[in-house]
């Protein structure tokens, strides 16, 4: 015999998981997130070879682009579940590291484009 309060509580969960909006990777068709920026430093001049690195939820910060000589970056990651927070740390010898402000990208599964700007100091 099923215990009534048990089943209201697995209820109660299926119900708080489906409103959270967890897709799984068989509820969301790949897609792609683009990221963009562009770094300057405080003279408003593009800095080449700045290295631009990825921290997704907090974790630790992977290095994924370097800037161009016009200071600008760009990488796209193929997903199957949304992102969530994400900000980056821009680096370079010689300057004070830089890491954005947090962003919320790619909250469902669609194509999107997500930029980071940064100004480093010497």
């Amino acid at each position: 015999m099923i215990n009534l309060a048990k089943l209201k509580i697995l209820v109660l969960v299926f119900l708080f998981l489906s409103l959270l909006g967890c897709p799984s990777s068989d509820d969301c068709p790949s897609f792609a997130v683009t990221y963009v920026g562009n770094v300057r430093d405080q003279s408003n001049n593009p800095i080449q070879g700045v290295s631009a690195s990825l921290s997704v939820r907090g974790l630790n910060p992977e290095e994924v682009a370097w800037t161009d000589a016009n200071g600008d970056f760009s990488f796209t990651q193929y997903l199957q579940a949304p992102v969530g927070s994400v900000y980056f740390v821009f680096s370079k010898s010689g300057y004070s590291n830089l890491t954005t402000e947090t962003k919320e990208v790619a909250p469902s599964c669609v194509d999107t484009t997500a930029r980071f700007d940064g100004e480093l100091s010497p």
